[in-house]
């Protein structure tokens, strides 16, 4: 009974809910309270929408990762061996992910939750 997830699932539905970390939790509330001075050009963020915008751009990385298909990793993945991919901001470029995010969510927003899940990817060596 193997099915391929993409003909019964959508990618959201596969990777679930995004569950806030208290990283999360801190640079909300520092990038809320600058959206409150007006010293950010972005509105306050709640905590659903910036959960919301993190599945997003793990959606747009999963795509620009299959989008690899010529590196092979799928094949890495089926030998049990952890592929190496390019790093995130090649993948799915900051100016990329707000393009195909634009009239979804304000810019400013998505630069901002970008940044911070890049910097996230980076801390944790993901890709």
């Amino acid at each position: 009974r193997n099915q391929d997830l993409s003909a019964v699932q959508t990618m959201e539905q596969v990777l679930g809910d995004y569950d806030m970390d208290e990283a999360d939790n801190a640079w909300l509330a520092k990038y809320n309270s600058k959206a409150a001075k007006g010293s950010d050009k972005g509105k306050a963020l709640s905590p659903a929408e910036f959960e919301a915008l993190v599945v997003k751009l793990e959606v747009l990385m999963q795509g620009a990762v299959n989008a690899e298909g010529p590196l092979g990793w799928h094949e890495q993945v089926k030998l049990g061996k952890v592929p190496k991919l390019p790093p995130a901001e090649r993948l799915l470029p900051r100016g990329t992910a707000a393009a195909q995010l634009r009239g979804v969510h304000d810019q400013t927003q998505v630069l901002a939750v970008y940044d911070h899940w890049l910097g996230r990817r980076r801390h944790f060596k993901g890709p």
